[in-house]
């Protein structure tokens, strides 16, 4: 069975840098035999005044993936949202950009430390908790 991954990237206010970027990362995947799941592309953004049609979108797509992959921008509220729904769902969660840990308390430094505890799982036996 393919993997089944959902990509958590700005959309709105998605750059062109960022945009080539993901791209690049979502052909990868879907070359190596991945289903993803990429908002921009997947689902239809039409705004129907509220946001929610999109967000139910979502959801669908993340309750039926196994892993949430994420392109960490911190400004898009989105991003933070869909976060918000991986955590609850306890996705497996891989960052796939850039970020840095901040000395005080934040999303980036939430997002290093379950990525930490899924690659030590990853690496040690399956039935440890961490």
């Amino acid at each position: 069975m393919n993997k089944r991954i959902y990509i958590i990237c700005p959309v709105r206010q998605i750059n062109k840098k960022q945009q080539e970027f993901i791209s690049s990362y979502v052909e990868h995947l879907e070359k190596i035999g991945c289903n993803v799941h990429l908002p921009y592309r997947d689902a239809d953004q039409t705004d129907d005044g509220l946001g929610l049609g999109i967000l139910e979108q979502h959801r669908e797509a993340m309750l039926s993936c196994d892993e949430v992959h994420i392109y960490f921008d911190p400004n898009s509220a989105g991003s933070l949202f869909d976060f918000g729904m991986a955590f609850v769902l306890k996705k497996k969660i891989r960052l796939f950009n850039k970020i840095s840990k901040t000395e005080h308390k934040s999303f980036d430094n939430v997002l290093l430390e379950l990525e930490r505890r899924e690659h030590m799982k990853d690496i040690c036996q399956p039935d440890i908790e961490y």
